[in-house]
């Protein structure tokens, strides 16, 4: 009886967790997007073709520049990022190929890729 309680309570505080960190209505999540730092679109660009093409509004897109694909490729596996901006050409040789490509779209003569993690 008592073990039926303590599980009962658990799953009361679980349900109260969840609650607690769903954005309210009328808020947005935020999204965040990496991209190396060589990517010559910027980023008020990048925020009107993530809207365009996912419908995420402006205002929730924030911007992560790193040198580093390694920590940008660790950063998406662990879901600290939500998605990675990169061109097609770099993403050829560049360890975060193994991420699922979303949307592909070109700006300014340079063919971009859109990635993100499956879960």
């Amino acid at each position: 009886m008592l073990r039926g309680r303590i599980m009962c309570l658990l799953a009361s505080l679980f349900v109260l967790s969840c609650v607690a960190t769903m954005p309210r209505e009328g808020e947005q999540t935020p999204i965040v997007v990496a991209t190396v730092v060589q990517t010559r679109i910027d980023d008020d660009s990048i925020k009107l073709h993530l809207q365009a093409l996912l419908g995420f509004p402006e205002e929730c897109i924030t911007i992560k520049r790193d040198n580093n694909e390694q920590d940008i490729a660790k950063n998406l596996e662990k879901g600290r990022i939500d998605y990675v901006l990169i061109s097609s050409h770099w993403l050829q040789t560049s360890p975060l190929k193994k991420f699922h490509p979303l949307r592909k779209f070109s700006y300014d003569g340079v063919d971009y890729v859109l990635l993100h993690k499956l879960y």
